[in-house]
């Protein structure tokens, strides 16, 4: 895990981001789920599995994301290419201005999640 005790502000993703680039593999340890585990789950635990890893785009109400399993496939023990680049959508939030037709400004997102 990663932790630091100096003074920095929990916003700061600059520092972060660096304090992830200098981690060693060594340091990391990744725990997916085995078969083992995976059996003494639920049912409804592994509901859905066969999509689990799809690229595919997430959409709650206003709020539209970009799934995308495929960029850590190494840490979960599976065979990684080079992914392909991430369209950038920009955020839209509560605080986005209440005259912005978000709809109209990313058709592609709304579009392929309807699909």
């Amino acid at each position: 895990m990663l932790a630091f005790r100096g003074n920095v502000k929990t916003t700061d993703i600059e520092f972060y981001r660096d304090q992830l680039d200098q981690q060693l593999e060594s340091q990391i340890t990744w725990r997916p789920y085995t078969d083992t585990l995976l059996e003494t789950f639920l049912a409804f635990c592994l509901a859905g599995s066969e999509i689990w890893r799809s690229k595919t785009t997430l959409v709650c109400f206003y709020i539209i994301e970009l799934h995308h399993p495929d960029r850590v496939l190494r840490q979960f023990g599976l065979l990684q290419y080079i992914p392909e680049a991430v369209l950038a959508i920009s955020r839209i939030n509560l605080r986005s201005r209440a005259d912005e037709d978000w709809a109209r400004g990313i058709p592609y997102f709304i579009h392929s999640a309807l699909e």
